[in-house]
């Protein structure tokens, strides 16, 4: 079902009659991935001042990874600042993601911080600010598509389609 390539079942030294997937291998990839984290639902006002925040200083992509049963693309919901305190709130206010501190590159520069989430709790706080979204409108819908269309088993094992969005991603970006 999910490779699209027919296999028999029933009978002598064959899989049972409710067998969906031609192989182990094949069942792997084309589970789709859950995450533990889920975003807090988010008031008009959060879901506002956030989509501005991911406007200015945020980024929508889609990324390779790679994996037991191949390479993946996975959706990634992130934003920098150097202000961690901001990064902190937009932590807390969703319930998700994580701080990481990055690498100064000169002594004359700020220390930058990132906050970064994965996912399904991605794709719960791209929906919920999808509708004050203006400069990344056409890269959360992408994302959407994309994590919508991972629900299909025999989607989520066509890797073609998956980079297919990437690049459609990295168009808009």
């Amino acid at each position: 079902l999910a490779c699209g390539q027919p296999f028999t079942v029933g009978g002598r030294g064959r899989g049972s009659k409710e067998q969906v997937y031609c192989s182990l291998a094949c069942q792997k990839a084309s589970r789709y991935r859950k995450t533990l984290q889920h975003c807090k639902d988010l008031s008009d006002v959060e879901a506002a001042w956030l989509a501005g925040f991911i406007d200015g200083e945020g980024s929508i992509m889609l990324i390779p990874r790679k994996t037991t049963s191949g390479d993946s693309i996975h959706l990634r919901l992130s934003a920098a600042n150097t202000h961690l305190p901001t990064l902190e709130h937009v932590q807390e206010m969703t319930g998700i993601g994580v701080l990481y501190q990055q690498r100064e590159s000169s002594a004359t520069h700020k220390a930058g911080y990132s906050w970064r989430c994965h996912g399904e709790g991605a794709e719960e706080a791209i929906r919920q600010m999808r509708p004050y979204l203006i400069t990344k409108a056409a890269q959360a819908d992408v994302a959407l598509e994309f994590t919508q269309a991972l629900r299909t088993p025999a989607l989520k094992a066509d890797r073609a389609w998956q980079s297919g969005a990437r690049e459609k991603m990295r168009a808009l970006n």
